[in-house]
């Protein structure tokens, strides 16, 4: 099995050589990486040069657990973690706390920030609007009957997130007003 592996992947290799496959980008401004994937075609690709990058900034410890699948997002010069026990914001230059948001119970992913707000759900079965810069709630939904674990989607001032009940919420980004819910 170990022989095919390996003949396979240089095949692959040598076939994209051969079709040149030509692909996409969505690109998104070297400032920000607002949501998993750094945008909403998550295709995780920036127009940054880090060439310039030779070494570790800065280190900061954090207390609460960190999930393997939550990414880290980027905007307004802070880096936002979802953690065990909230999100926290720190200064992406020095790593010093800017705020923090406690939760009861973990988040479920990667936070979205858009238009100033930090868009997150919780496996306490609340979906949270956070002010980006302050920390201070915005709105909260709590009308799904399960946890999130999915990082969401903003577009066109609506939050969109899958939940463990089985049901797509498309919530109003102003108010957190349900706009619909769907089932899978």
């Amino acid at each position: 099995m170990k022989y095919f592996q390996k003949y396979f992947v240089v095949f692959i290799l040598l076939a994209s050589d051969i079709f040149s496959f030509s692909l996409t980008y969505a690109q998104t401004l070297a400032e920000s990486w607002y949501m998993a994937g750094a945008n909403p075609q998550r295709t995780s690709w920036i127009n940054a040069d880090i060439s310039g990058v030779r070494g570790i900034e800065w280190y900061r410890p954090i207390e609460a657990y960190i999930d393997q699948k939550t990414q880290i997002v980027t905007a307004y010069g802070n880096i936002y973690i979802a953690t065990a026990k909230g999100v926290i914001a720190l200064n992406a230059e020095t790593g010093e706390l800017v705020w923090r948001f406690d939760t009861e119970l973990p988040l479920g992913h990667t936070p979205t920030v858009v238009d100033g707000n930090l868009y997150i759900g919780g496996y306490d079965r609340n979906f949270y609007a956070i002010n980006a810069l302050t920390g201070q709630s915005v709105w909260t939904f709590s009308g799904a009957g399960a946890g999130y674990s999915v990082s969401p989607l903003v577009v066109n001032s609506t939050v969109y997130a899958g939940n463990r009940d089985g049901y797509f919420y498309a919530l109003d980004t102003a108010t957190g007003i349900c706009a619909g819910n769907f089932r899978r």
